[in-house]
C-alpha cells in the first residue's frame, strides 16, 4: 500500500497542480496513481509508455542492422581465409 502523502490523486491535480503541469510514471502502476486520474489534462504516462516502446524498437533496429552488416563482413572475411589462388 502506498502511503497517503504519496499518492496523485484528481483532487490533488485540481487543487495544487499548475495549469501546464504535466504527470509522468514509470508504469506499472500499483495505487499510487488511481484510474481516473487518466483521463485528466495533467496524465502524459501513457504517451511516455508508447514512446518508450518506440524508442526501444528503434534501437533494436539500429543495433541488429549493424549485427546484421558486421556479420556479413565477417562471413566474407572468412570465406577469404579459405580461398586458395
Amino acid at each position: 500500500m502506498t502511503p497517503a502523502n504519496y499518492k496523485i490523486t484528481r483532487e490533488l491535480l485540481e487543487t495544487k497542480a499548475k495549469s501546464d503541469a504535466i504527470l509522468l510514471h514509470s508504469l506499472p502502476r500499483m495505487d499510487e496513481v488511481p484510474p481516473d486520474v487518466d483521463i485528466t489534462r495533467w496524465s502524459r504516462y501513457w504517451q511516455e509508455a508508447f514512446n518508450g516502446v518506440v524508442m526501444r524498437m528503434a534501437l533494436l533496429a539500429l543495433v541488429l542492422a549493424q549485427w546484421n552488416r558486421m556479420r556479413i563482413v565477417w562471413r566474407l572475411n572468412y570465406a577469404n581465409l579459405f580461398t586458395w589462388t
